[in-house]
């Protein structure tokens, strides 16, 4: 069967992931397409899979999650433009974020033997905090039914290119009065769900804070805290709630972030935080005592990593776009010229550039014989271009000059470890009118 490059008017560009019950693409709307009112071109596009197509349970709760999410507009939370019917396929369109699920930066910093930084930690879940805190204030429908996430966990937080933390995938979602699943079904991911929900009982949004402890008491040791081989021994952990000492295991958490997680994780959800609100208050002291930044400074130890889609080894990624490099100059003429180019990105040390230039579609290698050097906003290279490199005598004429790079780069920010290689797009390659001599 051959692959699919439209879904509903939208250019597929690749499929990103596939799940319990849909798949995701990323995709480009074509000059045709009927777009929602703010709905960039670039968008992920959401399917339900064929095989549920038929099935009315499915289809529900498929349309139910983007009736839900269309209406909640937060900038932690992805946002959702528009769900439709193409043909057979149920289709959901939502925002695009170039970059990594937590889960697969936490396996990074495994990998690596590292920790992520508290400060980052306290960061990612501040912005989840604030992303529930909303949530769990919406009313949705007449009677102002409130929304329980139900899925919080590391696979469903996005962290943005930019330092953007977003919650996604409200497929399991709870509105009361609504949704809601009957008694002692689970819902969610095992290891991040509360004692309550998988003794069969009825949860509440306390569930989803619970679920928000469980990944930062991990972030902060960079340790699961209920691992198992078996659902059934994942599930008998969390009722369990046996919760290490955090401190045991990362002498660098700061005291009052080790009791704020140990409360977080109670067993009995009369004694953990009552609202996200108040979570979010303790870990915003927390920063503050402890000067570290509550924006996306927090995250710039792991964005140049992130930036450059890092160890991109397998797994479904939403694939950075090329950088913007500029074009400062381009100098061609008798005996030798130059080549400047000024990338915007804080490239560690290890970083390479390569360069070639093209002149009238034939290609050539430019190496770089001097160390980049700082500008605002970013790099600048620098590299002579003489005739002999292209074996052209002096004077040679040329009527189109275009210029592309490739970075290469490696370091290792926060202790993690990285090599990635990612297309630079040079911004103001003259198209050259008259003969260059």
């Amino acid at each position: 069967m051959a692959q699919e490059s439209e879904l509903g008017g939208y250019q597929l560009v690749g499929r990103l992931a596939v799940g319990g019950m849909a798949e995701v693409y990323q995709a480009r709307a074509r000059p045709t397409t009927q777009k929602s009112p703010g709905e960039p071109d670039d968008v992920v596009v959401k399917r339900l899979l064929p095989s549920y197509r038929n099935d009315a349970a499915w289809v529900k709760q498929f349309v139910d999650e983007a009736k839900l999410t269309v209406r909640l507009r937060h900038p932690n939370i992805v946002r959702t433009y528009r769900c439709f019917k193409a043909g057979a396929d149920y289709l959901m369109v939502q925002e695009l974020v170039s970059g990594r699920t937590l889960q697969y930066m936490q396996e990074a910093f495994k990998n690596a033997g590292a920790t992520m930084p508290p400060s980052a930690s306290t960061y990612i879940a501040i912005s989840l905090l604030k992303a529930l805190d909303y949530v769990h204030r919406a009313k949705v429908g007449e009677n102002g039914a409130t929304i329980v996430h139900r899925d919080v966990n590391p696979s469903n937080l996005l962290l943005s290119v930019a330092g953007d933390v977003k919650l996604t995938d409200f497929g399991v979602a709870e509105v009361e009065g609504v949704t809601r699943s009957e008694t002692g079904i689970l819902k969610g991911t095992i290891s991040y769900m509360a004692p309550e929900a998988v003794l069969g009982q009825a949860v509440d949004h306390r569930a989803d804070l619970f679920a928000a402890g469980t990944i930062l008491w991990e972030l902060y040791t960079g340790q699961r805290l209920f691992p198992g081989s078996s659902e059934l021994e994942m599930m008998h952990k969390v009722r369990d709630c046996r919760v290490p000492s955090v401190l045991q295991l990362n002498p660098e958490v700061p005291d009052m972030g080790a009791a704020i997680v140990r409360k977080a994780l109670q067993p009995d959800r009369g004694q953990r935080f009552q609202t996200a609100a108040d979570f979010l208050r303790s870990l915003e002291l927390l920063a503050r005592r402890s000067s570290w930044p509550v924006t996306v400074d927090a995250l710039k130890p792991l964005l140049v990593a992130l930036a450059l889609g890092a160890a991109c080894q397998g797994g479904p990624r939403l694939r950075p776009p090329a950088l913007e490099a500029t074009l400062v100059a381009l100098e061609l003429g008798p005996g030798a010229g130059r080549l400047e180019v000024t990338v915007p990105l804080p490239l560690a040390g290890g970083s390479q550039v390569t360069w070639e230039l093209a002149l009238d579609g034939r290609r050539f290698a430019v190496g770089l014989e001097t160390a980049p050097r700082a500008v605002p906003g970013g790099l600048t290279f620098d590299a002579p271009l003489a005739w002999r490199h292209f074996g052209w005598r002096d004077g040679a004429r040329f009527l189109r000059a275009e210029v592309r790079g490739q970075v290469t780069a490696t370091g290792e920010p926060a202790g993690v470890p990285y090599r990635a290689a990612r297309e630079v797009l040079v911004q103001g390659a003259p198209v050259l009118d008259s003969p260059v001599e």
